[in-house]
């Protein structure tokens, strides 16, 4: 797998990536990202992981979707097993 070094302003972080990665990522739409997002969530539950889980996402309306896809997802909605916290930097401290 051929690999370029990124810089902050494509991915916003550094580090490399395959080639073809930016581009796939691109053609997602909202709602295959929270279906790919779901997919990655899955996996670390089914492993048996315990902690924290941070998902970086590009503004407010995105992760709003996916806060409320997530607080209506069968599994994920459980507050017993999981706790979803929407942040930003528009957000208070209470909310």
């Amino acid at each position: 797998m051929k690999l370029r070094k990124s810089t902050k302003s494509e991915f916003g972080v550094g580090g490399e990536y395959g080639l073809n990665t930016k581009p796939a990522m691109n053609q997602l739409s909202e709602r295959e990202n929270s279906n790919f997002i779901e997919a990655l969530l899955n996996d670390i539950v089914n492993k048996g992981e315990e902690g924290a889980v941070l998902i970086f996402l590009p503004g407010w309306n995105v992760i709003q979707l996916l806060f409320n896809f997530l607080k209506s997802h069968p599994v994920f909605s459980n507050e017993s097993r999981f706790v979803i916290l929407p942040l930003h930097s528009q957000l208070t401290g209470q909310e």
